[in-house]
């Protein structure tokens, strides 16, 4: 998010494209480098498969050009909490449109992150909250 707002003179979709190109030439030979085990030995999708792909692939784009937008009118951090939603909804639609269901680890990697992002709330909540006291040359 916080590149994504250092880089707003650039237009929504220009900064999608180059986000989609970007992942291509840096993903794309892991396909074919890596090993099964690992996530590797690319094969084509099949019937459906190209329905649900592009499916997520439009609402991926769709979602970034509005994150887009949203980071043009407002803070990062009043933006950044929304990206619980975005792995909630991840996680429900992975179990109903796929049957994935997350593992064990994947829930404390969740968890993890929702935990660091509710303190770092909580710490700018708490350094709002501090009086501002003037500098002056007795405080010095």
């Amino acid at each position: 998010m916080l590149v994504t707002r250092q880089l707003r003179s650039l237009a929504p979709v220009a900064q999608q494209a180059t986000t989609a190109i970007a992942a291509v030439i840096l993903g794309l030979p892991f396909l074919w480098l890596l090993p099964e085990s690992l996530g590797g030995g690319a094969t084509w999708p099949q019937g459906v498969a190209w329905v649900h792909l592009g499916g997520m692939g439009l609402a991926a784009t769709l979602s970034h050009i509005f994150l887009t937008y949203a980071l043009r009118l407002a803070p990062s951090a009043l933006i950044a909490p929304l990206g619980y939603l975005e792995l909630a909804s991840a996680t429900v639609l992975g179990w109903l449109v796929f049957g994935d269901f997350p593992a064990p680890m994947v829930w404390a990697g969740i968890a993890l992150i929702v935990g660091s992002g509710l303190y770092l709330i909580h710490r700018e909540q708490l350094a709002h909250r501090r009086p501002q006291v003037p500098v002056t040359s007795s405080t010095l």
